[in-house]
């Protein structure tokens, strides 16, 4: 009797992680590449990127923690270009929604009970009024929320400015807003590492966002005028209204992020927060993802993991430059990129 060949298929709740092991090799080898070009001791240079991840507990801790903003902007990402929504706002969306938190945090004393639900409040409510612009522009006005939510950015990177040295500013000329008091602040998990409990709450959405896409009306409305809004509306489904809701949903995860970023782990606003650009890197993030929410937790780590332990590297006895760190991050960024592009469009095809 002939019995055909069977090769098993991973579950379909592993293959994004499966995928973004992909890139995690290719990046790996990169680096690799061009490090020993530059004349760097490789094995050194792997033993102090192996140190700041996963080899130490303070290097597990840093990389849970910075996995958290990026795995809630991803998410944003994702959920917008699920749609067919190019959020490329999620930077501003954040920032708004940070200072929003920041605002309530610094102005009120309440128990913490109702101080931390608040303030996740005010981060949902301040990205979901900054992506609800331009998602309101491109339903009313036909403005491309690519462009306007770029131009977002920078409008929100000046309102942070001015609210920390003007009406925020905590002590005159630093720049900065006085410390959330601590009933605002996230109970901690490891405080010698600084994770806290932000961490469960952006894989908790992560796994629920999962579900509403894959098993909901709501995610079946969101993919199907993603996939094409014109057969969508001839089929029933508002494809105006689902971009619209997408587009409020992704403002309030990226602005949740950046509650959770100054409740858990900052503190205090300060310009320099305008600079972390997560919610550009969080564009990287879905793309390896593929999109997929399940795959964004993967992918978060990853990029968290190449932050901290490319930050070990510039240190003795490697020295390697903060400017060639920063191109090893840019390679992998568009690596990252080009794989979820390809992926994407086999995905179609």
């Amino acid at each position: 009797m002939n019995r055909s060949l069977v090769i098993p298929r991973l579950p379909t709740f592993i293959v994004p992680f499966a995928r973004t092991v992909v890139v995690v090799f290719a990046a790996l080898l990169l680096t690799l590449g061009l490090l020993g070009v530059s004349g760097y001791n490789l094995a050194s240079c792997l033993e102090a990127l192996w140190d700041g991840t996963f080899g130490s507990r303070y290097g597990w801790g840093a990389v849970l923690t910075g996995s958290t903003p990026l795995m809630l902007t991803g998410l944003a990402v994702a959920v917008a270009f699920r749609c067919g929504a190019l959020n490329i706002g999620a930077e501003g969306q954040l920032l708004v929604g940070t200072l929003m938190a920041t605002w309530l945090g610094v102005s009120v004393d309440l128990p913490s009970w109702v101080m931390v639900p608040s303030l996740f409040a005010c981060g949902l409510i301040g990205g979901a009024v900054w992506a609800g612009i331009a998602g309101g522009l491109r339903v009313w006005r036909g403005v491309p929320e690519v462009l306007s939510t770029i131009l977002l950015n920078f409008v929100a990177v000046e309102l942070v400015k001015f609210a920390v040295t003007g009406p925020l500013e905590g002590v005159p000329g630093t720049a900065q807003t006085d410390e959330l008091p601590k009933s605002a602040m996230l109970l901690m998990l490891d405080r010698t590492t600084d994770l806290h409990v932000g961490i469960i709450v952006a894989v908790a959405l992560s796994i629920t966002l999962y579900v509403v896409i894959t098993r909901t009306t709501f995610g079946f409305r969101l993919r199907a005028v993603g996939s094409n809004p014109l057969a969508s509306t001839y089929a029933g489904i508002p494809a105006s209204r689902s971009l619209m809701e997408t587009m409020l949903l992704s403002g309030c995860l990226a602005g949740l992020a950046g509650a959770i970023e100054m409740m858990g782990r900052i503190g205090t606003l300060s310009q320099g927060f305008t600079t972390v650009g997560y919610g550009y890197t969080a564009i990287a993030v879905a793309m390896l993802a593929r999109l997929n929410p399940l795959g964004v937790i993967a992918s978060a780590v990853f990029f968290a993991a190449l932050a901290s332990g490319s930050r070990e590297m510039t240190f003795a006895p490697n020295n390697v430059p903060d400017k060639l760190v920063e191109i090893v991050r840019g390679l992998v960024v568009l690596l990252a990129i080009g794989y979820g592009v390809v992926q994407l469009r086999s995905q179609k095809d």
